[in-house]
């Protein structure tokens, strides 16, 4: 589909750079998974079941090579540093439902909490510093290269990128806050990033160009998109009032309670979000009008609203009111910790969306 129907010049290579990434990725997932089928008793049939994988745990020899092979895999399909590059190629190359497709579903990320961790958690807990570093590397990188970008979509790319690395750090601070948070921010990636994508396409297919020096003035006659850009994209910096606002809160305060040094680079990453959404806003959407064309352009279709009215009523119900689903995953991601924590290490939960005890009072 990126090569046969992709809107950029260098479409067929970056079809081939993903095809490659992702096989990349594939080989040390297949072999983790024969892995773990085989490290059973002598003699026995594979196990191929994640009920009964879970249900037998792995010898401790098995768990590092498990946890370091689906770990390298799923770091490929996040993606991680160093194996991000195939997402701004595709996000420029692609259809933008393409592109916003793979922006918005984070299934590397999912395989990591899924089976990753839960197949190996002694070596997830005893490596669990290498991937908040990775994590944190990850935000640090992925903003700094976004705040010099000025076409939107590579910009979304990186981005991506970026929230990507707040999410594993997230994760990794194994406590019931930061995996709340993390597995809303993952449910965001499908609304926000996804449709901002999506609103990157609208522009190209009326302008011809994504670039910010190319744009300016667009609230003036594209009002419904300019409002619409402006919800989910307030809401990806955390904003009060989108969803984007409780996950960060949430990671920020499970970082807060694992890793307090890290902590500050995601307050950071959380900042450097914020400055290059708000320059590209600022450069897109306001002033002066930059040709006289612009003022001619036709503001959202029917369909086009209709498309993205649905994420925009999500983002509004989860940032508005994040204790329904919260109060659903609590139970889940309890049992999850329970199984991942061994005792030395296992943190206090904090039920639902509140601050730490210590911190109540502010």
């Amino acid at each position: 589909m990126i090569g046969l129907w992709g809107v950029g010049p260098h479409r067929r290579y970056a079809a081939m750079k993903y095809t490659l990434y992702m096989l990349f990725g594939g080989v040390p997932l297949l072999f983790g998974f024969i892995l773990l089928a085989t490290a059973g008793e002598p003699g026995a049939l594979p196990v191929f079941g994640l009920p009964e994988l879970l249900r037998s745990p792995l010898p401790a020899s098995a768990q590092t090579a498990v946890f370091g092979l689906l770990l390298l895999g799923f770091a490929v399909k996040a993606p991680l540093l160093p194996f991000h590059t195939w997402l701004p190629t595709v996000a420029m190359e692609a259809l933008p439902q393409i592109a916003a497709l793979l922006l918005g579903l984070k299934l590397g990320v999912y395989g990591i909490v899924r089976f990753a961790i839960p197949l190996a958690p002694a070596a997830a807990s005893e490596y669990r510093w290498p991937l908040a570093i990775g994590g944190a590397v990850t935000l640090i990188y992925g903003a700094l290269v976004a705040l010099r970008q000025t076409n939107l979509r590579r910009l979304l790319a990186y981005a991506g990128v970026s929230h990507v690395g707040m999410v594993i750090l997230g994760i990794a601070s194994f406590n019931l806050l930061g995996l709340q948070g993390a597995l809303m921010q993952l449910l965001n990636f499908a609304s926000v990033a996804a449709s901002l994508m999506l609103i990157a396409g609208m522009l190209q297919q009326r302008l011809g160009s994504n670039d910010a020096l190319q744009l300016g003035g667009l609230a003036k006659p594209l009002p419904r998109l300019t409002a619409l850009f402006f919800l989910f994209a307030l809401s990806s910096i955390g904003v009060p009032g989108g969803n984007g606002f409780p996950a960060e809160l949430l990671m920020i305060f499970g970082i807060l309670q694992a890793y307090p040094v890290l902590a500050l680079v995601a307050l950071l990453g959380a900042v450097l979000g914020a400055a290059y959404t708000l320059d590209f806003i600022r450069k897109g959407f306001f002033g002066p009008l930059k040709a006289p064309e612009l003022a001619g352009l036709r503001d959202l279709r029917g369909r086009e609203l209709a498309a993205l009215i649905v994420p925009a009523l999500l983002v509004l119900a989860l940032g508005l009111s994040p204790q329904w689903l919260l109060s659903r995953q609590e139970a889940t991601l309890t049992a999850w910790l329970s199984r991942v924590n061994p005792p030395a290490l296992r943190l206090a939960p904090v039920t639902g969306f509140q601050a730490p005890a210590a911190d109540r009072s502010i």
